[in-house]
């Protein structure tokens, strides 16, 4: 949310929206480090694992879509900045940087480190992705491509699981500037009609011509973000005069759309319709429309806006990069140093609280700083410079 708060426009309750993503992130790798979670399947029956990971609870501990959120955040955050009128794109472009890449830039280089001195591929009771990440030595050409942020990764991918998002936050944020013109010039409707044709496109492409392509499909997300930001004040007092009955079912709906991969089972939709209902595109759409309903619920004055502006909440909003980076090193690093020794699932609580004091380290000496840098960087480029102001998002 740096950026909200560079302009003036810092919005505390999404600080703490995108400190409880991240927490979800944390706990969802934390689980899926566990051989239990690797073999769950809904043909296993009424197990506790299959109740957590087949309904709408899986929304706890469900890593992919709270990215989601966080890509909505984003755009949501960024068209608030920007719309301020005081940065150029160079500024812009320059503060992206330094918030992403220097405290990933640290966080890969230390997920390294610990990978070549202590990885070991014998870990007992461990899932195939925790064994993933650390299995292969440090090579030139993965340095270069994790530093450079150049690819496309899984959530396994060597080193830093979680790369996979920063790749497509950086692709994305080059061309935000585009994204928030584009969506003035045609009107939401339009805007996020094509980014939804844009991410079946980019879907298609990422399976025949090149994974890089992939990153197409998250565009709809920023474009979400975009229009939520232009029309967050109508949205907000539009839901004010709903009636809490009113706001709890939108909020019930929000949530069976963000966790429809979990619940929905493939076996009711009869025949090819069952491909579709559970494709990749579709769970973007849909975890799209619910993490919007939650942006916009959490800005609404209640009970759960007043919770989220509480201290706690706001800490984890405070620390969620540098949480998000350093989780998985710290699980990596804790169960090839006791893995042997203790079981995993043991180890899973010390390893969330030893994440927490890591990224409030990590925050306070390389996150807070880089942000510093980056708006010293970026106030050299932008002086002399004016950029044109933004023409305002069209409503139809």
């Amino acid at each position: 949310m740096d950026a909200a708060r560079a302009t003036g426009n810092r919005i505390a309750e999404l600080d703490a929206v995108r400190g409880l993503a991240a927490v979800c992130v944390v706990l969802g790798h934390l689980t899926l480090a566990l051989v239990a979670v690797g073999t769950a399947s809904r043909s296993n029956g009424l197990t506790p694992w299959n109740v957590l990971l087949y309904s709408p609870l899986h929304v706890l501990f469900d890593g992919g879509a709270a990215v989601i959120v966080f890509f909505v955040l984003s755009g949501f955050v960024l068209a608030v900045s920007y719309e301020s009128g005081r940065q150029t794109y160079g500024g812009f472009l320059v503060r992206r940087v330094a918030r992403i890449w220097i405290p990933y830039a640290v966080a890969v280089a230390g997920a390294m480190l610990l990978a070549t001195v202590i990885a070991d591929n014998a870990i007992p009771g461990t899932s195939g992705w925790f064994t993933a990440p650390w299995r292969d030595a440090v090579g030139v050409v993965p340095l270069l491509q994790h530093v450079s942020l150049i690819g496309h990764y899984g959530n396994d991918a060597e080193y830093l699981p979680v790369i996979w998002s920063l790749t497509d936050e950086m692709r994305i944020s080059i061309v935000f500037p585009v994204l928030i013109a584009a969506v003035a010039a045609f009107g939401w409707r339009r805007s996020v009609v094509a980014s939804v044709v844009l991410t079946a496109i980019g879907l298609a492409l990422s399976r025949k011509v090149s994974a890089d392509f992939a990153t197409l499909e998250y565009v709809l997300c920023f474009v979400a973000g975009i229009v939520l930001a232009a029309h967050r004040r109508t949205l907000v007092e539009r839901l004010r005069s709903w009636s809490r009955r009113d706001r709890q079912l939108l909020f019930a709906v929000a949530l069976l759309l963000f966790t429809w991969e979990s619940w929905y089972p493939p076996a009711w939709a009869p025949g090819p319709l069952s491909s579709v209902v559970h494709s990749e595109g579709v769970h973007v759409v849909f975890e799209t429309a619910g993490a919007a309903a939650f942006i916009v619920l959490a800005q609404v004055p209640g009970p759960v806006h007043d919770l989220l502006l509480r201290r706690l909440p706001q800490y984890l909003g405070r620390i969620s990069y540098s949480l998000y980076l350093v989780h998985t090193t710290v699980l990596l690093a804790v169960g090839h140093l006791l893995g042997g020794h203790v079981a995993l699932a043991w180890l899973l609580a010390p390893v969330f609280l030893v994440s927490i004091a890591v990224a409030d380290l990590m925050q306070r000496t390389v996150e807070r700083p880089a942000q510093r840098l980056g708006r010293r960087w970026a106030g050299r480029v932008e002086s002399g410079a004016r950029r044109p102001p933004v023409p305002a998002v069209a409503s139809s």
